[in-house]
């Protein structure tokens, strides 16, 4: 399975980039062996690679068996109470993670964001560090996780589409398998950030992190694919309420039988306003903004050619 993935994701890294002179991939992809979970992107005579350690791999698919293997989660595929569905379901699932945090990384390089020698972690990355730089790093880690929803959803809706409907038997009409395919990459992008350990943060430290609350990553991550449908699949951002969001949080809060209702809250009541108003979030939108402006394109200025 992971050979499989990893050749699908090259060929769709392939077919966006082109190769050098030299006949090499200008991106590649592949797995690292490591002590801890991480993923990193770098470059090196022109070939930008982007890296996966096993540690993050093992952290996805115990995810991913999670979510499949949860009745409150399954039920909105039709898994349910269903050992063969189920395993359909976990191995979408974790493609579609695995998607996600290739194109996070893809898309530090490709919106221009300069990056430290050292790299952050992905996953979990709470580094305590000072100084305003911490909040830009933290903006980039957002920018690139809306680059990383633009690419998973152009896997999802469209390289994977035909192969995903038949793996969880949907005979439904388009719409409707439309709707399906968003859940799946929601339920997917809600699991990576909540069913690992939640940290909390307030004004006066936040600029202490490199990365940003889970709350306001998936804030982020829902108003990329608000607006990734808007611009590839019009209509299908009215399917992205609040309550669809809510049900989707309130499933994931008893997968992991704990969370506060503030966390989760804090994300649903605000993640459809195009100008939120909290505090954090007006800093790292003004961070985002710099970033634009001085070190490359961001996402939302991105043209959607996302491929994997």
């Amino acid at each position: 399975m992971l050979v499989d993935l990893q050749a699908s994701l090259n060929a769709g890294l392939l077919e966006a980039h082109g190769s050098l002179p030299s006949g090499h991939p200008r991106f590649h992809f592949d797995y690292i062996d490591s002590s801890r979970p991480n993923a990193l992107a770098f470059g090196d005579e022109g070939i930008s690679f982007i890296g996966i350690t096993l540690p993050l791999i093992e952290r996805l698919w115990q995810v991913s068996d999670r979510l499949a293997r949860f009745d409150d989660i399954a039920r909105h595929f039709n898994a349910n109470g269903n050992t063969e569905k189920a395993q359909r379901l976990f191995n979408e699932f974790f493609g579609t993670l695995l998607t996600f945090v290739v194109g996070h990384e893809r898309g530090h390089g490709l919106l221009g964001h300069r990056r430290e020698i050292d790299p952050t972690p992905l996953w979990d990355g709470i580094v305590q560090t000072h100084g305003e730089r911490d909040l830009q790093r933290q903006a980039r880690e957002v920018d690139a996780d809306g680059y990383g929803t633009y690419f998973t959803l152009v896997n999802v809706m469209r390289n994977r589409r035909d192969r995903i409907i038949r793996s969880l038997g949907f005979d439904g009409e388009k719409g409707d398998a439309n709707k399906m395919l968003l859940k799946l990459f929601i339920v997917a992008a809600g699991g990576y950030f909540f069913t690992s350990t939640l940290f909390v943060v307030s004004d006066a430290d936040i600029d202490t992190k490199t990365h940003p609350p889970q709350a306001i990553r998936m804030h982020y991550v829902m108003h990329a694919a608000r607006q990734w449908c808007a611009e590839f699949e019009p209509g299908l951002e009215s399917f992205l309420t609040v309550e669809l969001f809510q049900t989707v949080m309130e499933a994931l809060k008893r997968l992991r039988q704990s969370g506060t209702v503030q966390t989760f809250g804090y994300c649903s009541q605000n993640f459809l306003n195009l100008a939120p108003d909290a505090l954090i979030e007006r800093d790292l939108s003004k961070h985002m903004q710099r970033i634009r402006d001085t070190e490359g394109k961001g996402t939302l200025d991105n043209t959607g050619d996302a491929a994997g």
